[in-house]
């Protein structure tokens, strides 16, 4: 045996470890096998092939594309260089390129459904719903039996808004693959998309039964049941998120809102604590934070949370509504209506700025300019009831009796509508 034939055979042997232990997922040991395999005979197009895929499954895409690049050189109609690049290129959200690797793969092999499948991700991660729609039709039509062309359509036709469809297709994806934790968490989120939190708390315990792990899982189905009433149940699903990922603020905020349902404030207030500790810019959770406090009868503490998130967001008509209300308790009545004045040219719609100026206004005895308020309020939201009391109230001390009296009768036919933001 001469000294090439050796190479060769040394090679090939190196070649075919690597190939064993890329499927034992020791990506690093398969890639130096690769490597020393492409020492021994540096036109082995197998070998980069082999080599870029694994390097795009341990995460190196850069390496992926050169090694992949090597191999069309040698090898220029060998479609699975295409793919293995484009699917590097996908990764680095460099889309139209990825785009142009698997139709240049398609050119060369019109039947392969893992390029139609791979460039309609690309084509969705675009915003192209309808050019990923096709290519995973065309990759059904090629396949039927592939899971994965099925959750794709049907992320596409979320894209839609093509909800049944989505659901559809989801439900297929089932049928081929009855343990798909992806397709139970994705048909369960389109279903709470429908108002359907039932089924949609439903499919996402389903898929936790296959996925005990997932985070956002547990988050979506804390999100159905906060829906559907069981805040006890969202604080669980929250809670055990935080078990998996104790660096969420999102997720500390969304259980502070189940516990403000519960009335359960400083249990809320240590939540929203560890969510601003975790992202000082969450606006919404400085907002949260003042409104529990302004619960608590804690208004300075109020003012302060909601002047922080003013100064993340100073264009916000509501947290200047709910400053003011939280100042107005704490006597500070011209402070607060300033802040209704700005919430009312911030949006002249707010009916609660007028409402709660009409409330400082009727406190400093400005019974006319409380009237008119009270009226805006109304004439924005006509299920304002309590500005149909107040009103009420002054028109009788006004002596307008039979005003009163129509305000009062109002009053009575709304009163079960409890108006949480007029009263902020």
């Amino acid at each position: 045996m001469n000294d090439v034939d050796s190479k060769s055979e040394q090679a090939t042997f190196y070649y075919r470890r690597g190939r064993t232990k890329k499927l034992q997922r020791d990506y690093f040991g398969a890639i130096e096998d690769y490597t020393q395999a492409l020492v021994l005979d540096p036109k082995y197009a197998d070998a980069y092939y082999s080599r870029g895929l694994a390097k795009q499954l341990q995460g190196d895409h850069a390496g992926a594309i050169e090694d992949c690049n090597k191999g069309l050189l040698l090898n220029p109609q060998d479609a699975d260089f295409y793919i293995v690049r484009g699917l590097a290129k996908k990764t680095q959200r460099n889309y139209p390129e990825a785009i142009a690797d698997y139709t240049q793969a398609l050119e060369l092999n019109p039947k392969c459904d893992l390029a139609y499948y791979n460039r309609g991700l690309a084509r969705t991660a675009q915003g192209d719903s309808v050019g990923a729609i096709s290519d995973y039709n065309k990759a059904i039509e090629l396949d039927p039996k592939v899971a994965d062309a099925y959750i794709g359509r049907g992320n596409a036709k979320e894209d839609q808004e093509n909800y049944s469809g989505a659901i559809a297709d989801y439900t297929q994806a089932l049928e081929l693959n009855p343990k798909y934790a992806l397709a139970y968490y994705n048909r369960g989120r389109v279903k709470k998309f429908q108002g359907d939190n039932v089924g949609a708390i439903e499919d996402y315990t389903q898929a936790l039964v296959l996925d005990t792990k997932c985070v956002d899982i547990y988050i979506s189905r804390g999100f159905a049941r906060q829906a559907q009433g069981d805040s006890l149940g969202a604080i669980e699903d929250y809670t055990q998120a935080l078990v998996l990922n104790p660096n969420s603020a999102v997720v500390y905020f969304n259980r502070a809102t189940a516990k403000e349902t519960r009335e359960d404030h400083p249990g809320a207030i240590s939540d929203y604590n560890k969510a601003i500790a975790l992202d000082p810019s969450f606006v919404v959770a400085h907002t949260g934070r003042g409104i529990a406090k302004y619960y608590q009868e804690d208004f300075k503490g109020a003012v302060d949370d909601y002047t922080q998130a003013l100064a993340l967001t100073p264009n916000d008509a509501d947290i200047y509504s709910r400053r003011g209300r939280a100042k107005e308790f704490q006597g500070d009545h011209p402070g607060a209506i300033k802040d209704y004045h700005k919430a009312i040219e911030l949006n002249p719609k707010s009916d609660s700025a007028f409402y709660n100026r009409g409330l400082v206004n009727q406190a400093q005895g400005d019974f006319v300019a409380a009237i008119d308020h009270y009226t805006q309020a109304i004439e924005l939201n006509p299920k304002c009831v309590l500005a149909y009391y107040n009103r009420g109230l002054l028109w009788e001390k006004m002596g307008h009796q039979e005003k009163a009296e129509a305000d009062f009768e109002q009053y009575k036919l709304l009163q079960d509508y409890f108006p949480l933001k007029t009263t902020m």
